[in-house]
C-alpha cells in the first residue's frame, strides 16, 4: 500500500458495491477494519487522553460497525448521505488517501456520537484512578467502609459501656440521653441541662464516643477497625437504652422535657 496509506482503492470500491463489510472479501475486511479501529481510536484519545480511553474503546470490529451504521443513519436534514458522499470523492481520481480522508472525517464524527451516549462525562473519574500526590492510593480507598461493622458479643459491649459509665459526668449523662431518646443535641431543653452552648454540647458526644473506642481498643488490643467499631456501636446502644430507662424510671429531668410527647409514656 503507496504512501503510507491503511487500505486500496479496490477495497473501498468493494466495500461501497456490496453495501457492508460483512460481505467484503476476508482481505478487504480485514484492511477496512484496521484502518476503522485506528482512527477510531486516535479520535477518542484526541477526545479524552491515552490513559481515560482504554475502558471506552470498541473492539476492532466494533469500531467499523459504529461507522457504518453512522455512515448510513446519520443522515443530516439536507439528504446528504454520508456514504455515498465517500464514494462520490473517489469517482473523478481514485485515490485510497481521498477515501481514506473522507471516512477519517467521518470517523472523527462517529465518535462524537459514540462518547455522547456511551462515553463518561467530562469531569467522571474511575474510582481505580491514582490519587496525585500519593503512594499509589485511589480514589476507592478513600470512599467510606459501607459494609456492616462485625457484631459484638453483648458481653462484650456492656463490659465496655460500664466501664466508662462510672467516668461520665451529668452533662455527658444528658447528650446519651438524648441521642437514645431522638431529641436533637440544640434542643432547647438539653442546651439547659448541659449548661452551654450547641457545639460544646455535640462536643460532649464526641467524647463519650471516644471514651468507649479507647476502652474497646483497650479491652480488644489485636483487632482491627472494623471489629473495633462494631464493639463500640453495640456499647453505645447499651449505654443509650441503661440511661434512657434509667431516666423513665427516675424522672430527674422529666420537667425539662414537657413538650416532648411518649419520652416517659
Amino acid at each position: 500500500m503507496a504512501g503510507g496509506m491503511l487500505t486500496r482503492v479496490e477495497q473501498w470500491e468493494e466495500w461501497m458495491a456490496r453495501c457492508a463489510i460483512g460481505r467484503c472479501s476476508a482481505a478487504t475486511a480485514a484492511a477496512l477494519t484496521r484502518f476503522g479501529a485506528r482512527r477510531f481510536r486516535h479520535y477518542l484519545e484526541v477526545c479524552l487522553g491515552a490513559t481515560f480511553c482504554e475502558g471506552v474503546v470498541p473492539d476492532d470490529r466494533a469500531c467499523f460497525h459504529l461507522f457504518e451504521t453512522y455512515s448510513l443513519v446519520g443522515t443530516p436534514r439536507s439528504g446528504k448521505r454520508y456514504k455515498q458522499w465517500i464514494g462520490d470523492r473517489g469517482d473523478a481520481a481514485p485515490d485510497a488517501a481521498l477515501f481514506e480522508s473522507g471516512a477519517s472525517l467521518l470517523l472523527r464524527d462517529t465518535v462524537r456520537t459514540y462518547l455522547r451516549h456511551e462515553g463518561p462525562a467530562l469531569r467522571q473519574v474511575s474510582a481505580d484512578a491514582v490519587v496525585a500526590g500519593t503512594d499509589g492510593l485511589t480514589l476507592a480507598d478513600l470512599l467510606p467502609d459501607t459494609r456492616e461493622p462485625e457484631s459484638a458479643s453483648p458481653e462484650l459491649a456492656e463490659a465496655v459501656a460500664r466501664a466508662c459509665l462510672a467516668g461520665l459526668t451529668e452533662k455527658h449523662r444528658v447528650v446519651v440521653f438524648a441521642r437514645r431518646a431522638g431529641i436533637p443535641l440544640n434542643h432547647p431543653a438539653i442546651l439547659r441541662l448541659t449548661g452551654v452552648g450547641k457545639s460544646w454540647t455535640a462536643q460532649l458526644w464526641a467524647e463519650v464516643y471516644k471514651r468507649l473506642a479507647a476502652e474497646t481498643r483497650r479491652r480488644v488490643p489485636e483487632g482491627d477497625r472494623e471489629i473495633w467499631v462494631g464493639i463500640a456501636l453495640e456499647a453505645s446502644k447499651w449505654l443509650g437504652d441503661h440511661l434512657f430507662f434509667q431516666e423513665r424510671v427516675e424522672m430527674r429531668w422529666r420537667q425539662y422535657f414537657k413538650g416532648v410527647e411518649d419520652l416517659y409514656g
